[in-house]
């Protein structure tokens, strides 16, 4: 559970701030005020990766201020991602 805790934070963090994301920023990028889940594809041979990954996200998510979780079809950004592979140690 380390590792997926690590993991989540890791990516969290780089796609928010590959955006423009700032920590002290009260929105999301462009103005948008929702965000949605979509799909996690867990291209590695760890089981349920994917599920764990984005139940750890809401987590996180639903804690941040200025980000409210929407259903896909109601958001203003929808976050995918793709798990290639694992590193360890």
């Amino acid at each position: 559970m380390t590792i997926l805790s690590l993991l989540s934070a890791w990516v969290t963090l780089g796609l928010l701030t590959a955006c423009g994301y700032e920590m002290d920023s009260p929105r999301l990028p462009n103005h948008h005020r929702t965000l949605a889940l979509g799909p996690i594809r867990n291209r590695t041979f760890e089981a349920e990766l994917d599920v764990r990954l984005q139940s750890a996200l809401r987590r996180i998510l639903y804690r941040t201020a200025g980000v409210s979780l929407s259903a896909p079809e109601d958001s203003g950004l929808v976050l995918a991602l793709e798990i290639e592979r694992l590193g360890g140690s």
